[in-house]
């Protein structure tokens, strides 16, 4: 969505694949343009980055086991089991703080630490435990509703392009208008 934007004002946008907080560093300091994708109140902590509005999305986070553990209700429900999450999902950081959460790179990564019993719950987007199941043809995950958390999802530039922001937001919400016509 965020490319066909772009290219509706005549700019030529090419996606960066980096890690998270680098990233986030990486457009904070005017490395990189963009953010794509990023929570609300990302800006706090990356006070270069200017929110575009409407949301693109909406995240929504499980926990999820592979075995039949007690019901996940509240963040308090979690306290005494071993996580895991996906390293630079700040939503996820900015929740689990206080609490020991092993972080790696992917969220495969982190479904295998469940496999291999290194971790009690997965504390996951709900739209990539969908993937892998389909992919991986997995009907043994106990998806624990209802969801720790959900936050809509927006695209943040940096500050020397906020002349952009009006456009692009018109630009997206056509996109998403055009998309609920389908």
């Amino acid at each position: 969505m965020i490319i066909p934007a772009y290219q509706a004002l005549g700019i030529n946008a090419v996606m960066v694949d980096l890690p998270g907080r680098r990233a986030l560093f990486a457009s904070n300091s005017g490395k990189t343009d963009a953010e794509l994708c990023r929570i609300d109140n990302i800006s706090q902590h990356y006070p270069n980055l200017v929110k575009v509005e409407p949301a693109l999305q909406h995240l929504t986070i499980v926990a999820l086991s592979i075995k039949a553990l007690p019901q996940v209700k509240t963040m308090a429900d979690l306290k005494a089991y071993k996580l895991g999450s996906q390293r630079g999902m700040k939503a996820a950081e900015n929740y689990f703080r206080q609490g020991f959460i092993h972080y790696v790179n992917n969220y495969q990564q982190v479904i295998q630490l469940l496999d291999d019993g290194l971790i009690d719950y997965a504390i996951l987007p709900l739209e990539a435990i969908k993937r892998h199941q389909q992919a991986n043809y997995r009907k043994d995950f106990f998806i624990h509703q209802p969801p720790l958390f959900q936050h809509k999802l927006y695209h943040y530039i940096h500050k020397r392009h906020q002349h952009l922001v009006a456009a692009l937001a018109l630009e997206i919400s056509l996109i998403q208008y055009r998309q609920q016509q389908k």
